[in-house]
């Protein structure tokens, strides 16, 4: 990528050479020519330069040096005569010593004595601290300076205009050269990165599921040379709590874990398949980094630091100097141990879906400019990649509850069928029951009655009244009872329960213990329906334990802000085995040789009447805990 001059133009410049110092210096010319087509590689042609130059004008030493990328320092690039390791560790601010001065001013400094020259800086490596006489001429690029040819002499020389001249000229012809290797430079950058970033937004395009895009998306900020920041974490917009989550954070614990993973990484020949398939093992240990990220909430205001900012004003940030930067939580540094460090946000659609934090903690390598708009692309195809993500989330979210209210909806019509036709037939039974009841106890009250005759009449008043039991379950699951509302104090209500209970308890070998709590309000509640609700789990709690003995405990206590109670009845009796825990309750459903299965389906259906709950604390082995919550009045 070489720019072509102009043939009027090189004729021009060959005419003006000729002038000033003849053929000896077309010869240069023609030399610097071809040295500036041998290759593309800036640094090989820049050292061919300088040894043309030192031999041509006979200097001790000649160097080129040229602007960084934030222009503000000069860079040894190439030498001759000087130590070669001093290559790119000499660096010269814009105005220090007569080099510096050069690029500053943009001026031609020639000095016969640079030893005594108060505008001379001596560094390391020998670079002037042996050098008498010096010229320094700058290479500009129209009306910018972009380096500085620095010729040296260990003895005393007076500086002819010829030699400003050829040094000027050579200058000139080539700042072309070393721009176009800058465009050179950038544009294979550019390429690079713009090829990284596709390989990088096919990755992320293999997964949905969110976790996993997470880690490939910080996988990519810290991994190749494009971004390969020492860490990154992920923060995301939480808008109910309005606060950034921390969800992800990547990077080592250590300088000695830093460098066991840059030694992977640098096994690294194809990134696409990395990032889909090692990259997501490479991460799987949590570190103590992930874990604080994890951990951490940052409310999305104006006060609450850069993060906050980042979100609130849709703008990335490069903190160079955190720890005198007013607007950085110090709290939040001091826990990261770094002192500059960088945000982007991640927008998609105009609005902020999070930030990305990014360090360098371990190479204390700066952020550029550069890196920082790097990122920012980057951030961009992480936020579509993201909001697809969680697109996707919602709308299997949005599935399943579908699913969900679908298998209610056909589960409430069949129960309601049910119901009904439970209900008709246990009118249609009812009144001939009746009769065979009457009929059975008239003769059981006849005093001549053989033995065997009194035995079966029993047995068919007994399970006329287990029929009739049955079919008063089924009615009163079956309507619609409207509960009866009063002020009642639950402990009161606990009490008369017990109370009832107490010779089933004792000749049930069941203990009953009491920790009701004083600080309870009266609750707005029909007192026989839920005096069904726990004679129904008593009766169960006994039953599981009939033989064995055990203890029923019975806790009431206050929900927060006085908004009701909390009821919990617990039994020893080993618990409910898991393989039905999930049919409890659910009508006609028991395991019993004798019973209806509606006594826990009928108390479930009554607490939600209240406004309130119930629940299961199943512990195998040991027993069950019915948890029911009651609100203090029905909304």
């Amino acid at each position: 990528m070489r720019a072509v001059k102009s043939k009027s133009y090189r004729r021009g410049r060959i005419a003006d050479i000729q002038k000033v110092s003849g053929e000896n210096w077309l010869e240069i010319l023609s030399e610097v020519g071809r040295i500036a087509a041998l290759t593309l590689e800036l640094e090989t042609r820049l050292n061919l330069i300088v040894e043309l130059i030192a031999r041509q004008t006979g200097s001790d030493a000649c160097s080129i040096l040229l602007m960084d990328e934030d222009r503000e320092n000069l860079v040894l690039k190439a030498t001759k005569g000087l130590n070669p390791m001093s290559i790119n560790k000499v660096i010269l601010k814009a105005g220090e010593g007569i080099t510096g001065l050069t690029a500053k001013e943009m001026k031609v400094i020639a000095s016969r004595n640079a030893l005594n020259d108060p505008r001379s800086v001596y560094f390391p490596e020998t670079w002037e601290e042996r050098f008498k006489s010096v010229l320094s001429v700058p290479i500009m690029d129209k009306n910018d300076c972009i380096g500085v040819i620095y010729t040296q002499t260990i003895s005393e020389k007076d500086y002819t205009e010829n030699d400003i001249r050829l040094l000027t000229t050579i200058a000139n012809n080539i700042s072309w050269m070393i721009k176009n290797a800058q465009l050179y430079e950038e544009a294979r950058q550019k390429i690079a990165e713009l090829s990284i970033l596709y390989e990088i937004s096919m990755a992320m395009q293999t997964t949905i599921n969110l976790d996993r895009l997470l880690r490939i998306i910080l996988s990519c900020v810290t991994v190749g040379s494009v971004l390969g920041f020492n860490r990154a974490s992920l923060f995301l917009v939480n808008e109910k709590t309005n606060t950034l989550q921390g969800m992800m954070g990547l990077g080592p614990d250590s300088g000695e874990d830093a460098r066991d993973i840059w030694n992977k990484l640098t096994e690294i020949t194809n990134l696409f398949q990395w990032l889909t398939s090692q990259g997501e093992a490479l991460g799987k240990k949590e570190s103590s980094f992930d874990k604080f990220i994890k951990s951490t909430r940052i409310p999305i205001t104006q006060d609450s630091g850069i993060l906050a900012l980042t979100v609130i004003e849709k703008k990335p940030f490069n903190i160079k100097d955190a720890r005198n930067d007013p607007r950085v939580n110090k709290e939040l540094l001091d826990k990261l141990g770094i002192n500059s460090f960088a945000t982007v946000p991640i927008i998609t659609k105009n609005q902020v879906l999070g930030t990305i934090v990014v360090d360098n903690i371990y190479t204390s390598r700066p952020i550029r400019d550069e890196d920082l708009q790097s990122l920012v692309r980057f951030a961009t195809h992480a936020g579509w990649a993201i909001e697809n993500a969680r697109l996707f989330s919602q709308l299997r979210e949005a599935n399943k509850d579908i699913l969900i209210a679908e298998q209610q909806l056909i589960q409430s019509e069949r129960l309601s069928a049910l119901g009904q036709l439970a209900a008709e037939l246990a009118h249609e039974i009812k009144n001939p029951l009746v009769t065979i009841g009457g009929f059975a106890r008239r003769l059981s009250e006849k005093t001549d009655f053989s033995p065997e005759g009194k035995k079966y009449t029993d047995i068919i008043i007994s399970e006329v009244e287990r029929v009739e039991k049955l079919l008063k379950d089924i009615l009163n699951y079956s309507r619609d009872v409207k509960p009866t509302f009063s002020d009642y104090n639950i402990n009161t209500l606990i009490d008369e329960v017990l109370s009832s209970y107490e010779r089933i308890f004792s000749d049930s070998g069941v203990i009953v213990k009491k920790e009701l709590s004083v600080n309870i309000y009266p609750l707005h509640i029909d007192t026989s329906q839920i005096k069904q609700v726990f004679l129904n789990i008593l009766y169960n709690a006994v039953e599981c334990m009939t033989g064995k003995g055990g203890v029923i405990t019975i806790k009431t206590e206050p929900l927060s802000g006085e908004e009701g109670v909390t009821i919990s009845i617990s039994d020893t009796g080993g618990g409910i085995p898991p393989e039905i825990l999930d049919n409890i309750f659910n009508p006609f459903f028991t395991t019993k040789r004798q019973g209806t299965g509606l006594g826990l389906s009928l108390s479930k259906k009554i607490i939600e009447s209240h406004g309130g709950t119930i629940g299961i604390d199943n512990r195998i082995g040991e027993g069950a805990t019915f948890i029911i919550t009651l609100p203090r009045r029905q909304k």
